[in-house]
């Protein structure tokens, strides 16, 4: 069951849409050719220290004389590859497991309904804050524990579209003809949860980039002097560089905000394109 290209055509007409698609697949562009763009090695330690934004220096430098453009070309890679392969990941297993529910009703539905129940019990931030704590941080830390504690969300929406699908003459035919779960699951259920994995996806990179530069502020995320959005924005703790440098924390900040909107107009107009009922 493959979505209508009109209402895609029509959402994707909006100068919202337009302007967001441009600006994430110029970051995009941007992250891969940062060693080509950046005029400074992101992790260099220059003796203009504290400097404000220049000629030299377009964004100025951070407390120990690093490029703030630089570091901000290059923390750019790293909130991408976040959001990307983390939401990659936990839409891979979410689908998988929902697929699995709709297509197996009798044996593996509650089963997989519960698991989801009680991962959602925890609260996501503090169980990933307790976990980074235990094994240590990292960027890989992060992708892992985003994409296995991500999944229930995209497992009750792939799950809730194809509730009525299972159910449907299509499938009910095919069952009697004596086609097996897996025949079901694959050749009727998994391309319609295309598109509903798709608006998920799109709305957890947002949500996924935001995390990480939560965990890299406080320090359990990616560790210096390897540069991202969010340790960047470890140098504004105090009232003096919030004050006096506002280059070492609007530049990241800024950065943060546009992506995480853009990705949440894109995703929200995904989900009135891919979903009729939602523009009602």
């Amino acid at each position: 069951m493959t979505p209508d290209a009109q209402p895609l055509r029509r959402a994707f007409r909006r100068p919202s849409v337009i302007a967001s698609s441009i600006f994430l697949l110029s970051l995009v562009l941007v992250s891969l050719l940062a060693p080509v763009i950046a005029p400074y090695d992101p992790n260099e330690i220059g003796i203009d220290f504290q400097a404000p934004p220049s000629k030299k220096h377009w964004l100025g430098t951070d407390l120990v004389g690093r490029d703030v453009f630089s570091r901000l070309l290059y923390g750019s890679r790293i909130s991408l590859m976040v959001g990307f392969l983390s939401v990659g990941l936990y839409c891979l297993i979410g689908a998988l497991i929902g697929v699995i529910a709709a297509a197996f009703p009798r044996t593996w539905d509650r089963i997989l309904s519960r698991l989801a129940d009680l991962v959602l019990a925890f609260p996501p931030l503090v169980l990933i804050l307790a976990t980074v704590s235990l094994v240590g941080p990292g960027i890989g830390q992060v992708i892992w524990l985003l994409g296995l504690l991500g999944w229930p969300s995209v497992f009750r929406v792939v799950r809730g579209n194809l509730l009525a699908l299972r159910e449907s003459t299509m499938v009910e035919a095919a069952r009697a003809l004596g086609a097996s779960g897996w025949h079901i699951a694959k050749r009727h259920l998994m391309p319609s949860a295309t598109g509903a994995i798709f608006v998920a996806f799109t709305f957890g990179v947002g949500q996924a980039i935001l995390t990480e530069a939560v965990l890299s502020f406080l320090g359990l995320g990616v560790q210096p002097p390897t540069a991202s959005w969010g340790n960047m924005l470890t140098d504004a703790q105090s009232i003096a560089v919030l004050e006096q440098m506002p280059w070492l924390w609007l530049a990241p900040g800024v950065m943060i905000l546009a992506t995480v909107i853009s990705v949440h107009i894109i995703g929200d107009a995904l989900r009135e394109a891919l979903d009729p009922r939602s523009s009602a």
